[in-house]
């Protein structure tokens, strides 16, 4: 899960194949269909953080579609927040 510049979460859908956008309050804004089947986790990439970057994987699939286990990519209008680097040393 990742959040953008407004508030908004982005969230994998683990075995439906998309990300769904939601507000804080649970209201779905929009979604982004993949063609995979298992959704691992969406991030903001880029200089301006506006392409989210979706991966996906092939855990538990018995047949492995052709999509599954790939990256994609989305322009989806809105800019994300940053990710904070970790620091292991606090």
């Amino acid at each position: 899960m990742c959040a953008d510049a407004d508030g908004n979460l982005w969230i994998a859908i683990w075995g439906r194949g998309r990300v769904e956008c939601r507000t804080t309050d649970g209201e779905l804004l929009a979604v982004v269909e993949t063609g995979a089947t298992h959704i691992s986790c969406p991030v903001f990439a880029g200089p301006e953080l506006d392409t989210l970057v979706i991966t996906s994987a092939t855990q538990d699939l018995a047949e492995p579609g052709p999509l599954d286990g790939r990256l994609f990519t989305a322009k989806v209008g809105v800019r994300g927040l940053p990710t904070p680097y970790w620091n292991p040393s606090f």
